[in-house]
């Protein structure tokens, strides 16, 4: 089964993947983050990637295991993907935080070296990005507001979330 993990920037993907590996929860940990696009990356370029990452999902539930994809990307866009009618299940949940911890987290990173410092522009995009997000999200898409949470208790969150998913799907 591949579990999606989505959300706009600062949302809580990639700590919360960092945080799960360290959890050993059998899951292959894939992060659309640490693909690096080329300047003039187009749509046609990330559809590939996620091709590429879901074909590495199916070989891990051929091999037994369950994968969590972390990115900006939807579920309508990981179902876009050939390979994912290989799948036994796909689900979806999108983190979420409030605009000041989202701006706050955006500019920590960048503080800290892992980003560049982003225009108040990209700042506007990122929360354009997550109103929208929110706003067209999928029925029976769990929704997770990081705003309160340490990353502990959002991988938490997350393991009760893929427990319950994995109890659903296989009865």
């Amino acid at each position: 089964m591949l579990f999606l993990l989505t959300g706009s920037a600062g949302a809580g993907k990639s700590a919360a993947l960092k945080e799960l590996a360290t959890r050993h929860t059998g899951l292959a940990l894939l992060d659309l983050d640490d693909l690096r696009p080329p300047s003039k990356a187009d749509a046609s370029w990330w559809q590939k990637q996620i091709e590429a990452q879901v074909r590495r999902a199916v070989e891990e539930e051929v091999a037994g295991r369950d994968t969590l994809l972390a990115g900006w990307t939807t579920i309508e866009g990981v179902l876009a993907a050939p390979s994912s009618a290989l799948l036994g299940g796909i689900a979806a949940c999108l983190l979420d935080c409030d605009d000041q911890v989202r701006i706050q987290r955006v500019e920590q990173r960048a503080a800290s070296g892992m980003w560049r410092a982003h225009t108040d522009e990209e700042l506007d995009g990122f929360l354009r990005a997550a109103t929208e997000m929110c706003r067209g999200s999928s029925a029976g898409l769990f929704h997770l507001d990081t705003s309160g949470l340490s990353v502990s208790e959002v991988a938490d969150r997350l393991e009760a979330w893929i427990a319950e998913q994995r109890r659903q799907r296989h009865g």
